[in-house]
């Protein structure tokens, strides 16, 4: 069993929604009320893709995990809130939706880091931007790797009936281990390793210049405080999906 097969049964215990970030979602542009169709990369148990279903948007889930997975669709079912939810990786976004098709995609909770490489990201990225209309957004949150590299540890969260803790530590192959370990008060304790990138903020926003995105915010918490690289430990930066340039503009 991988790490997210292990962490499914405690899950929202340990990442529940953050009604901060919805509210962000939510009053972007200070346009509500104004929905369109929003792709949820790593969308896990479908807390946040259904609540903003709820919310009156066209929502898709995709989501790798099969035991995330099924919890996200049997919360569809108890919540009456329809989301389309897909068995996929990220890099799939090409194959799963049509172009110019979306308004927003999120990839929230580091769940971009888990790219293998940096060609992935850029593909990733041109990907994602064909899929957004013209002034659609993509959301990417994760942490800020120039402040937790190797050696970085977690607080550990104690719960009723488990704890959760976690670490990083480096690869050979350049990228971050995150190591953790799930222990249960009944006894049975769970160990995993998922390597991951480790992508500095200045390195994704190049990236995303590069893919045809402006930046419009650089956040440190979705209560709207300003990320600053030599302090704060997560970045949230949204990406703003530009015209494709042509080559009459570029002379």
């Amino acid at each position: 069993m991988d790490l997210y097969a292990h962490l499914a049964t405690v899950y929202d215990r340990i990442f529940p929604l953050n009604p901060a970030s919805l509210a962000y979602i939510e009053g972007l542009d200070g346009r509500r009320g104004q929905k369109g169709r929003a792709i949820d990369l790593g969308s896990a148990t479908g807390s946040l893709a259904i609540a903003l279903a709820e919310l009156g948007w066209e929502v898709a889930g995709v989501e790798l995990s099969p035991d995330l997975l099924a919890l996200s669709r049997k919360r569809t079912i108890h919540q009456g809130a329809w989301v389309e939810f897909y068995q996929a990786d990220m890099r799939d976004l090409g194959r799963l939706f049509t172009p110019t098709s979306a308004d927003l995609i999120l990839c929230l909770g580091n769940t971009l880091p888990h790219l293998a490489n940096f060609e992935e990201l850029g593909a990733f990225l041109v990907a994602a931007r064909s899929l957004l209309r013209i002034g659609g957004r993509i959301i990417l949150q994760l942490v800020n790797f120039d402040l937790a590299g190797p050696g970085f540890v977690f607080p550990t969260l104690v719960e009723v009936g488990f704890r959760f803790e976690r670490s990083y530590s480096g690869l050979p192959d350049g990228r971050i281990a995150f190591d953790t370990r799930l222990s249960f008060d009944e006894g049975q304790s769970y160990k995993d390793r998922t390597a991951l990138l480790p992508l500095s903020p200045k390195r994704l926003e190049s990236e995303l210049l590069r893919a045809g995105f402006s930046i419009e915010k650089r956040l440190a918490s979705w209560e709207g405080t300003d990320f600053d690289p030599r302090s704060s430990h997560y970045l949230t930066i949204v990406g703003l999906a530009e015209p494709a340039r042509t080559d009459a503009a570029s002379l």
